[in-house]
């Protein structure tokens, strides 16, 4: 779930933290955009595989009971 708020929130339309960034680093939404490509699809693989190998977000709860 964390994952999934992380990709949301510098995914654009409502990419809030894009658009912070955008503002405070003086840098155009466009350019920033493009930029941050590269590290949207690293999120989106390690979603995936969080997601489909239960035994890693399972790790710690199952280490600490």
């Amino acid at each position: 779930m964390i994952v999934n708020l992380a990709i949301g929130f510098v995914t654009p339309p409502l990419g809030a933290n894009l658009f912070m960034a955008s503002q405070v680093g003086n840098v155009p939404i466009e350019s920033l955009s493009r930029t941050i490509l590269g590290w949207i699809g690293t999120m989106l693989v390690a979603l995936m595989i969080i997601t489909f190998i239960p035994a890693i977000s399972l790790y710690l709860p199952e280490l600490l009971s």
